[in-house]
């Protein structure tokens, strides 16, 4: 009579695997021209300034004043470009990007991790881990984790204009709706519907 088997062990992806995920994962990644334009006007949208860019130098001119005045545009800019030369298998300089925009921003963002162009980080001290997709003109709030569930690799899918709210965390391959708000320190594990607000641990719904 054979023995009862144990709980199934989570076995690492190999270097090869986690290759051809970021081969699978290239065309979701936008230019980074585009990513930049538009996190410079989406910024300039959620601090009340103009958001049309007149020329390419005045779009170099709002990168360069908002990677000076805010606490978090310099880091997302590292992001961008090590997202890109990775798409280009460009070696060492994207995990040299990475550390800089921990370094700058405190902002931490997985190699599969797919940002839409134009996102808001009023502040810095963000982690973001694993496959995750977040979407158009979300506003990610300071001290906020974007995580996994032990053992699975998929994580979360936030979509466009939702709001995750300082200290919140967002664990597992939930997704999270448009417009959705996310309560300052809730623990999200379940989906979000669109345009419902969250909040608490477990976070629930403050509808009704």
């Amino acid at each position: 009579m054979s023995a009862a088997a144990g709980p199934a062990k989570h076995t690492p992806p190999t270097k090869a695997q986690r290759r051809a995920l970021m081969r699978a994962f290239r065309h979701k990644f936008p230019s980074f021209r585009k990513a930049v334009s538009e996190d410079v006007r989406v910024f300039c949208m959620f601090r009340g300034e103009r958001t049309e860019m007149r020329s390419v130098a005045d779009l170099a001119w709002q990168v360069a004043r908002l990677s000076w005045k805010t606490d978090a545009f310099f880091a997302l800019l590292c992001y961008r470009l090590k997202a890109t030369l990775q798409v280009h298998e460009v070696p060492i300089l994207p995990s040299i990007l990475h550390r800089v925009a921990m370094m700058t921003g405190q902002v931490c963002i997985g190699d599969p991790v797919v940002v839409e162009a134009g996102i808001y980080l009023p502040h810095g001290s963000v982690v973001i881990d694993g496959i995750v997709e977040i979407g158009h003109a979300v506003e990610i709030r300071p001290w906020v984790t974007i995580g996994l569930k032990e053992g699975v690799v998929n994580g979360a899918k936030i979509h466009a204009r939702a709001h995750i709210g300082t200290g919140a965390k967002v664990i597992g391959p939930v997704v999270i709706g448009h417009d959705a708000v996310i309560g300052a320190n809730a623990v999200v594990v379940k989906d979000v519907a669109p345009g419902t607000t969250v909040a608490g641990v477990p976070a629930r719904s403050l509808a009704g």
